[in-house]
């Protein structure tokens, strides 16, 4: 154990050597000096870089039955102050054990959790990431450590709020063809609001991601369609736009589930003249039977409920799109967009013309004994 007082607090570095017992081939033990542990800091310029430097050691099973330590990646936790804040991170290293094709467990050093900010230039751009493990099972039915994709949030505020943006990535386990179970990193969550012109453009996006089986019976995980929800205000309310993708499992002709994305749920309001145009569209999904006797999920036609009052009150209609099962030929039933309902009222002249429109669905039989539904004649008022 040493300290390194040249500059000021210069270098302070304390390092201690650990030692770990391990078996060797003819079932004795052996110790060894593995990487040591060290503690330092560095305070050269102010703060300059302050980092702490930890070896982590973990046993691990040779060939032989018996037990080796290594020094895997270190732990470290540094700051870097250089102008202001600058980059302050810490960065620590996450070790897991993993079973080797010998039925041993290895020890490696995965993808670092960081979480730093940036302060540049007032707030720039303050970022936090950090770095999620998790196991998986290899071909050998031992498992494994991977680094997946960082969870990452940051805010720049470079022009008054400017761009604050949050992702986070989420990681979910999936079975491998062998049936071990596998982690992959998936579209990332995002949710960052742009307030460049007044409000400007504020959105939140969130990726969803849902399981699904493989053609191996196992599970995966997609990023679908990201849930989306912004508002737009560069003119006066401008357009705001609410958009949500919805997933729906379906199962493939393997039997398995999947997920897709399907059509968005939008809902946005247009105000640029006076009320101007304010439609909400939601879209509608239903299950529907597959020839292999799965189910899908399809968008069909989206429910819109908007009006228009461009001059006094204009037009105002208000769009239903209804959705009824039908009988597909393999005895499945499917879903399908039939005409939509309508309620719409003309007010230009006086009165003028209000007129009420319903669109009617009926089921009938089809020529394999399933029903289908078709859009009849509206009801008209």
């Amino acid at each position: 154990m040493y300290e390194d007082h040249l500059l000021g607090e210069g270098e302070r570095e304390q390092q201690q050597a650990v030692v770990r017992p391990r078996l060797s081939s003819s079932g004795g033990s052996e110790c060894s000096a593995v990487a040591p542990e060290r503690v330092y800091e560095d305070h050269l310029l102010g703060e300059g870089e302050r980092e702490q430097q930890q070896a982590v050691v973990q046993p691990r099973l040779s060939s032989s039955g018996g037990s080796e330590c290594s020094a895997v990646a270190p732990e470290r936790m540094y700051e870097d102050h250089l102008l202001g804040e600058g980059e302050r991170e810490q960065q620590q290293a996450v070790v897991q054990p993993r079973l080797s094709s010998s039925g041993g467990s290895e020890c490696s050093a995965v993808a670092p959790e960081r979480v730093y900010e940036d302060h540049l230039l007032g707030e720039g751009e303050r970022e936090q990431q950090q770095a999620v493990v998790r196991p998986r099972l290899s071909s050998s039915g031992g498992s494994e450590c991977s680094a997946v994709a960082p969870e990452r949030v940051y805010e720049d505020h470079l022009l008054g709020e400017g761009e604050r943006e949050q992702q986070q990535a989420v990681v979910q386990p999936r079975l491998s063809s062998s049936g071990g179970s596998e982690c992959s990193a998936v579209a990332p969550e995002r949710v960052y609001e742009d307030h460049l012109l007044g409000e400007g453009e504020r959105e939140q996006q969130q990726a969803v991601v849902r399981p699904r089986l493989s053609s191996s019976g196992g599970s995966e995980c997609s990023a679908v369609a990201p849930e989306r929800m912004y508002e737009d205000h560069l003119l006066g309310e401008g357009e705001r736009e609410q958009q949500q993708a919805v997933v729906q499992p379906r199962l493939s002709s393997s039997g398995g589930s999947e997920c897709s994305a399907v059509a968005p749920e939008r809902v946005y309001e247009d105000h640029l003249l006076g009320e101007g145009e304010r439609e909400q569209q939601q879209a509608v999904v239903r299950p529907r039977l597959s020839s292999s006797g799965g189910s899908e999920c399809s968008a069909v036609a989206p429910e819109r409920v908007y009006e228009d009052h461009l001059l006094g009150e204009g037009e105002r209609e208000q769009q239903q799109a209804v959705v009824r099962p039908r009988l597909s030929s393999s005895g499945g039933s499917e879903c399908s967009a039939v005409a939509p309902e309508r309620m719409y009222e003309d007010h230009l002249l006086g009165e003028g013309e209000r007129e009420q429109q319903q669109a009617v669905v009926q089921p009938r039989l089809s020529s394999s004994g399933g029903s289908e539904c078709s859009a009849v004649a509206p009801e008209r008022v």
